[in-house]
């Protein structure tokens, strides 16, 4: 409603006072409240800001994204095709090759592969733009900035991806089978959108931080005493700054450790041992630590934390990493990337990491499963040898079984004892009308 005409000359806007502002030195890892939702962060309750930035000040954090990241991008991927009889081959002669040995012009399968699972890490979404050849045939794999990409989803269910980049350009729109975009499995809005874990786990994240600054600020600025000289008669001022500056110069610093003290009239040295202050300072980092490792399910021992890792348990606790942590990760990757880099028509191939190198076992127990292997005709020797980094020999493909091993329902196998054979089909006869050679048995043998 307008104000009436005689009013106009005495209203006046009203003003709020605020408070003088504080300056700041604000950046990336200490960004403005009103940037920390665009860095895909937030502020803790402890009032450190978190943002997938200035969550890497966090050793357990830099730590569980630094062994995920690399611990897949050092598998190999390999493009395998189903075969007919069932089980798959790697298909070494594709053209999809190529790219996943040299993903762009600047960086390597490791460091692009690294690069897109840090940021399903921290941000919860990672892409890749495909560039594509006339054929239609993916040439390149371009990473994108989170920070540069706007998703937009159609009404009839399409993703579009407005990104921005030097090779591609600004303002460029994408379809979604144009664009490898990996997601965390906590997805939101749809599932077209992964949640960042740093925003889900900001009071955890920020806990730890503001524990190592208290630690940082109390060796700094804080009084931290081993021990104190007591001595039963009363010193005067200058006594006692002579007495304590003649014990710094003396046994103070790490050059003057495990020197033997004379203490003069009467004076005994006292020792300071841990107070339960400090105690429970180191327990809330130890605890902060693991609860990190619970939000990136990696074991602690992945980050050198051995208090309760075992020679019993550490088998299992690898195990359970790569099938809890690792192989969702992988498995994200390998769909995305199918999807997007293969044909309708091609859909007997498929995209697989090789965790055989990371399963490895030590080289006795190797070579035990091997000798099982090979013995029950499950794998050849030049498999073996194979896996094993050596090279085939002739004869080496040959598949041998037991002899003394028959078939279901074909009676009882023989006692006798085990001989390998091998599995070979019969060899060919000899070309032209050449006549088999004939043996004498012993009954045709000429006296």
């Amino acid at each position: 409603m307008p104000l009436p005409a005689a009013r106009l000359g005495t209203w006046r806007e009203p003003t709020l006072a605020l408070p003088p502002a504080v300056k700041r030195d604000y950046s990336l890892a200490w960004p403005t409240p009103m940037l920390w939702g665009m860095f895909g962060g937030g502020g803790s309750n402890t009032g450190v800001p978190v943002t997938p930035i200035s969550a890497l000040q966090s050793a357990a954090v830099y730590g569980c994204v630094k062994c995920l990241s690399e611990d897949i991008a050092k598998l190999p991927l390999q493009l395998r095709k189903l075969l007919p009889d069932g089980g798959h081959q790697v298909d070494t002669d594709h053209p999809l090759n190529l790219l996943l040995k040299r993903p762009n012009r600047w960086m390597t399968p490791f460091q692009f592969w690294a690069y897109m699972l840090v940021g399903v890490l921290l941000r919860g979404n990672a892409m890749a733009a495909v560039v594509r050849g006339p054929d239609g045939a993916p040439e390149s794999l371009i990473p994108l900035n989170w920070d540069r990409v706007s998703v937009l989803l159609s009404p009839a269910g399409w993703l579009y991806y407005l990104v921005s980049h030097p090779m591609l350009g600004d303002g460029l729109t994408l379809r979604q089978d144009d664009v490898i975009h990996l997601r965390n499995p906590m997805c939101v809005d749809g599932g077209y959108l992964g949640v960042s874990p740093i925003a889900l786990g900001q009071d955890v994240i920020g806990l730890d931080i503001a524990t190592r600054q208290h630690g940082s600020i109390l060796f700094r600025q804080g009084t931290q005493m081993s021990g104190f000289l007591k001595t039963a008669g009363a010193l005067s001022p200058e006594a006692a700054t002579r007495v304590a500056q003649s014990w710094m110069n003396t046994y103070g610093g790490v050059q003057n450790s495990h020197k033997v003290a004379v203490l003069e009239q009467g004076m005994d040295f006292v020792k300071i041992g841990m107070t339960s202050e400090d105690a429970q300072f180191l327990e809330t980092r130890g605890f902060q630590r693991v609860e990190i490792c619970a939000l990136f399910r990696v074991p602690p021992h992945k980050l050198q934390d051995q208090e309760h890792a075992h020679f019993d348990n550490l088998e299992l606790s690898e195990q359970a990493y790569v099938n809890d942590a690792l192989t969702p990760l992988a498995v994200e990757i390998q769909q995305r990337a199918a999807r997007v880099l293969l044909f309708k028509d091609e859909s007997d191939y498929s995209l697989a990491f090789d965790f055989d190198k990371l399963l490895q076992a030590d080289f006795k127990t190797r070579m035990e499963a091997y000798q099982v292997a090979i013995q029950n005709g499950i794998m050849s020797r030049n498999e073996a040898r194979r896996r094993e980094g050596l090279n085939p020999y002739a004869g080496g493909d040959v598949f041998l079984a037991p002899l003394n091993m028959a078939a279901a329902g074909a009676g009882a196998p023989s006692t006798t004892t085990t001989t390998l054979a091998p599995i070979a089909t019969p060899e060919p006869e000899p070309p032209g009308d050449a006549a088999p050679i004939a043996t004498e048995t012993a009954d045709q043998a000429v006296p």
